[in-house]
């Protein structure tokens, strides 16, 4: 897998995914990581809201929390619910997004 020339990933982690295109990517990550610097970080959450801003695009982090991300795919929220790599809480008041 060819990793584009982008200078920062940040993906977070998924135990229960074992494609071999999942392997491949963090194999690819890894790589760019050692050789051209790229940055790799296993945290995107909530608190990331207003640190990724590119000149006037604004990006805000829906979900997860820190919190429900601590749980991670496999693993369950604060109310024992199962988590999955696409699970998230809904907010009071928050809209439905797809």
């Amino acid at each position: 897998m060819r990793i584009s020339k982008f200078t920062t990933y940040i993906i977070n982690p998924d135990a229960i995914k074992k494609s071999a295109i999942w392997l491949d990517l963090r194999i690819a990550l890894k790589d760019a990581r050692q050789r051209f610097g790229t940055k790799v970080s296993s945290e995107l959450t909530t608190t990331k809201t207003g640190s990724l801003n590119i000149g006037s695009v604004n990006i805000e982090i829906l979900a997860p929390t820190p919190e429900l991300n601590l749980g991670g795919a496999g693993g369950t929220d604060l109310q024992g619910r199962r988590l999955t790599s696409n699970s998230w809480v809904k907010k009071a008041n928050q809209p439905n997004l797809m």
